[in-house]
């Protein structure tokens, strides 16, 4: 089998995960070589250079492989998270295994000094006098939480939570 030539990395934007997987909406994407078998110090300063992260103040907190899973009728994906070289090997073995992959696709979690370049506010004005449910969806970077699925999503759903941060 062959290992794909290409990767596309998506940052700055939401990992949105549903019953059909997951996929990625907003935010930045670029194309990568990659080689067979590299390591993950290599795939990482790889990233580090297509996104033009700024030395000493940028960095990358996660990376997740977007993994296809055989379904029960069609194909649905999964996030796999990289965090050695032992995740990229097993992420360079099951692209060997299925085949026919021409590219991937790597989702970039990216940790910025300046948070409020990174939040998006869907909560309107601050001084409305309700208790309803107000959502603000952040980048997983913001997120305190450990849960995979805060860390991804990033919904809050207590307007007291918002004001804590």
């Amino acid at each position: 089998m062959s290992i794909p030539s290409f990767a596309t990395l998506y940052w700055d934007g939401e990992i949105i995960i549903d019953g059909k997987g997951c996929d990625y909406c907003g935010g930045s994407s670029t194309v990568i070589n990659i080689g067979r078998r590299m390591d993950f110090g290599t795939l990482g300063m790889k990233i580090v250079r297509a996104i033009d992260l700024d030395a000493g103040c940028e960095f990358i907190l996660n990376i997740f492989f977007r993994q296809p899973i055989e379904g029960d009728v069609s194909v649905k994906w999964d996030c796999m998270g990289l965090t050695n070289d032992d995740d990229v090997n097993i992420m360079f073995n099951f692209i060997d295994e299925i085949g026919g992959m021409s590219s991937i696709e790597l989702y970039i979690d990216i940790f910025r000094p300046d948070a409020s370049r990174n939040v998006v506010d869907e909560a309107g004005p601050s001084n409305v006098g309700t208790t309803d449910e107000v959502v603000v969806r952040y980048q997983s970077s913001e997120l305190d939480s450990s849960t995979f699925e805060d860390k991804v999503l990033g919904v809050i759903n207590e307007s007291e939570d918002i004001f804590e941060r």
